[in-house]
This record gives C-alpha cells, sequence and structure tokens, in this order.
C-alpha cells in the first residue's frame, strides 16, 4: 500500500515540551508584527451555523508570508454542552459584532490596542457598539498589538492610563505556533508518525 500523507500526533505534554512558553510568547510577537507591517494574509473568519445543536464553527485561515507559515485554524461553539455535561470550547471575550464584554463608557476613556484592525472593526462587538453609538470613532483605536512590538507604537505611557487590548482571536498566533510546535517536534521525535 502506498503512504499518502504521514501525520504527527502530538500530546499536550508533547507541545508544551516543543514550545515553551517564553518561546511561545516571542513567537507571538513575531507573528503579530507580521500581521500588522502587511506581511500576513488573514482573511476574515467564516462561521458555519450548526442550527441543530445551536452552535457554530468558524474557519480562520492565514498565511504569514515572512515565515512561511500557512495553516487553518477551526474553533467550534456549542453553548448547549455545558448543560449536557459535555466539553465545550469558550472563546475569550466577545467575538461578534452583537457580543459586548466591556461597557461602552469603559472603551471611551481606553486606550485601545486590538490584534487585527480589519476583522476587529467587522467582528469586536466591544468595538462596534460604542462606534455605532457614537461614543468612539476608528481614530480611537490606537494601534495593532504588533506596531507595539515592532516599536512603530509606544505601549503603556503613563502608571494612570487605562489600556484595552481586544483580540478577537485571529489565526496567525495559532499557525506561527503550530509551524513552530511541528518542527521542533520533528527535531525532537516527540509524538508518533501515523501513516495514510
Amino acid at each position: 500500500m502506498e503512504v499518502l500523507m504521514r501525520l504527527r500526533l502530538l500530546s499536550k505534554k508533547d507541545v508544551q515540551r516543543a514550545l515553551p512558553m517564553k518561546e511561545c510568547i516571542e513567537l507571538m510577537k513575531a507573528a503579530f508584527a507580521q500581521l500588522s507591517s502587511g506581511q500576513a494574509h488573514v482573511p476574515l473568519r467564516s462561521q458555519l451555523p450548526v442550527t441543530a445543536h445551536e452552535g457554530v464553527t468558524i474557519f480562520m485561515p492565514a498565511y504569514l508570508a515572512q515565515s512561511g507559515d500557512l495553516g487553518v485554524k477551526i474553533v467550534s461553539v456549542f453553548p448547549r454542552n455545558v448543560k449536557a455535561d459535555l466539553p465545550t470550547i469558550h472563546a475569550v471575550g466577545a467575538y461578534t459584532p452583537q457580543m459586548q464584554k466591556v461597557d461602552s463608557e469603559t472603551i471611551r476613556r481606553a486606550k485601545v490596542v486590538i490584534d487585527s484592525r480589519q476583522a476587529s472593526l467587522v467582528e469586536a462587538g466591544d468595538l462596534i457598539i460604542p462606534l455605532q453609538q457614537g461614543l468612539i470613532t476608528e481614530k480611537h483605536i490606537y494601534a495593532e498589538i504588533g506596531e507595539i512590538v515592532a516599536g512603530q507604537k509606544a505601549a503603556r505611557e503613563s502608571k494612570d492610563e487605562i489600556t484595552y487590548f481586544k483580540s478577537v482571536g485571529i489565526a496567525v498566533q495559532d499557525v506561527a505556533a503550530a509551524r513552530r510546535v511541528l518542527d521542533k517536534a520533528t527535531e525532537m521525535g516527540l509524538g508518533q508518525e501515523v501513516e495514510l
């Protein structure tokens, strides 16, 4: 039988060994810098409603041109699973235009930093709602986090400053981490390789 593909299966422990937190933080800085400098292609997420189960599956592709990383992040959210005592993946924060976790007045008072300008202005209810209310304009968004880590804009400028970071969860982080984990796991001989 001809082998068409080899797939490496990794445990949580394998992933933690392949990408320690300190290295992951530096990798995320580089991924966000690629995004903010136009070196990453990240279309807006596609949502597939799973109405029979009151859920949604979200597809988030990304290509990081500078590092050559390419992948798709897939997240399924089924809120009813909690009531049925089934495992559920919860996204952190609001990721639709109608969801708001932080009140509009707090957003108005804060220095706003985002992961992706394009995605945040379409998906982040925490920002879209105060924009629609006329409390802020798009100019109120101070920077993308990639601009700060690349040194193009300052971070916190005083101890009294209120800062707010909004991440809608874009795939550049996942794709960069997945590529690094796979490379390191292969180099370290971690996981189990399966032939398909």
